[in-house]
């Protein structure tokens, strides 16, 4: 209740909530759809946000690879390409809007060896199930919402590889988010890799020095 949010899960499909969103996958195969809210309250917002890259979790980097489309009025789907955690990988995501404002996305990710268009389908029959109600509020989301807003959030996320002979891969990122105490919130990133192959090395350094800015909102 409190994401104000349910969905029908597809069939095989286990599903279960963690950390905030919803996790659905399917045992035999790999690969997983996940369900996460979002604070957008318009087409355009929407249209907006899937043209730019973005990030999926830890150690990954995902840029459109299609043009964002609109699903009917109130939703857009978007495939993305990539790599998550070192390895290639592709995603499909439908982000949803919700009458009560905000609404939720909808991602299935995959390594790229792994990845089924069919699979990426269902995001789209999720988002056409979906139906929404007024988000409720914990306490528990009250209460961390007064002690995070003034502050900034660091995220730092690093790893690497290396085998006998072969040389070493490394990257390390890292995004700062300011929580302004009227909801909205500005956000910036960095990024660095490294390669050492025993013959030689390279290296990476990527910043993104303009500040991303929105809504935020503790839902659960």
């Amino acid at each position: 209740p409190y994401m104000g949010v349910q969905f029908p899960a597809p069939s095989g499909w286990k599903e279960e909530k963690s950390e905030g969103m919803f996790v659905l996958k399917s045992p035999p195969h790999e690969g997983a759809i996940i369900v996460v809210s979002h604070s957008m309250n318009s087409l355009e917002e929407l249209q907006a946000q899937a043209a730019q890259s973005t990030s999926f979790g830890q150690g990954s980097e995902m840029t459109p690879s299609s043009e964002p489309r609109s699903l009917g009025t109130n939703a857009v789907a978007v495939d993305y390409s990539g790599n998550v955690g070192g390895q290639p990988a592709q995603a499909r995501a439908v982000a949803v809007l919700s009458p009560h404002g905000g609404g939720a996305t909808i991602i299935y990710l995959a390594e790229s060896g792994q990845y089924n268009a069919q699979y990426a389908a269902l995001t789209e029959s999720i988002a056409r199930g979906m139906r929404f109600s007024k988000p409720q509020t914990s306490p528990q989301a009250h209460t961390w919402a007064n002690r995070l807003k003034g502050h900034r959030l660091a995220y730092m996320a690093s790893g690497g590889s290396s085998s006998f002979g072969a040389g070493y891969t490394g990257w390390s990122e890292s995004k700062d988010i300011y929580l302004c105490s009227d909801g909205a919130f500005q956000s910036s990133s960095s990024y660095q890799g490294a390669a050492d192959t025993g013959g030689g090395s390279s290296g990476y350094v990527g910043n993104n020095p303009d500040a991303q800015g929105g809504r935020w909102r503790i839902t659960s």
